[in-house]
């Protein structure tokens, strides 16, 4: 999900804000990313051993992978992976319910989402910045849902994003990916997102790179347990996720790990 930095700045996924102008963010992760030869990239991120100490703390729910431009090193570039114990029905339904969001997501103010097409939707977020010095952040994202099922044990949904305005962001781009996942007859979701987003330093200018980066990591994680927890427990436990988020928090060492450890994409 799209919560950037300070802890929160929201993130949940989106596509292609002018089909006629994309941004060169876009268009990096449409031809690296999309096409099924470049598949191979994230599904070797999240092999055992590469992230044997991710999972030993978070479990087997959660996998993390960061890495960094190799032409501007202000881009952060993040991919999760984790696994929630619902079926794709049911997590697709949450991850669509765009105006519940701000019930669940501490410091989330606005969640608003337009319906242009039954595939195609913009949305509208306002994040509460913890900071009386900087504006909270606003920022407008448009959405592209595509799904396929070549059997029904391989079925998929995935929302393709990018921004179309931001007050502290310059480019953000990304998707989420969920894949119909069962063990010994048990039903699963496979959740995988990429975001790739470069901030605006001028409002932030008070605040370090690093900081900037390291809170956009953390955001990033906090949100996509905040939504992991919202499926597994439903609309009835919507109070106490805010709760068990705001007190979750990722080991430090992983975010640093894997902020200073990025390959070069």
């Amino acid at each position: 999900m799209h919560h950037y930095f300070f802890v929160f700045l929201f993130n949940l996924s989106i596509a292609m804000a002018d089909a006629k102008t994309p941004s060169p963010l876009s268009e990096e992760i449409e031809s690296k990313f999309q096409r099924p030869e470049s598949s191979r990239i994230l599904e070797s991120w999240f092999s055992e051993t590469e992230n044997q100490s991710i999972r030993s703390h978070l479990g087997r729910e959660v996998g993390l992978h960061c890495w960094k431009h190799s032409s501007n090193s202000d881009i952060l570039a993040v991919a999760q992976r984790m696994w929630i114990h619902a079926p794709l029905s049911k997590s697709v339904q949450v991850v669509s319910q765009i105006d519940s969001y701000r019930d669940w997501i501490p410091g989330l103010l606005v969640s608003r989402k337009k319906v242009i097409s039954k595939d195609h939707w913009e949305t509208e977020w306002e994040q509460q910045i913890p900071f009386p010095i900087i504006p909270n952040l606003h920022y407008r994202m448009d959405y592209r849902v595509s799904s396929g099922a070549p059997t029904p044990e391989e079925s998929w949904e995935s929302f393709r994003y990018d921004l179309i305005e931001g007050n502290h962001l310059e480019e953000s781009t990304g998707f989420i990916l969920l894949r119909e996942r069962s063990t010994a007859g048990d039903s699963w979701t496979e959740y995988t997102e990429l975001d790739l987003l470069r901030p605006d330093f001028g409002p932030l200018k008070f605040l370090s790179r690093g900081t900037v980066q390291e809170d956009s990591i953390q955001g990033l994680m906090k949100s996509d347990v905040a939504l992991k927890w919202r499926v597994e427990d439903g609309p009835t436990g919507d109070s106490t996720i805010k709760d068990r988020v705001t007190r979750w928090s990722p080991a430090a060492e992983l975010i640093e790990h894997c902020r200073q450890s990025r390959e070069i994409f």
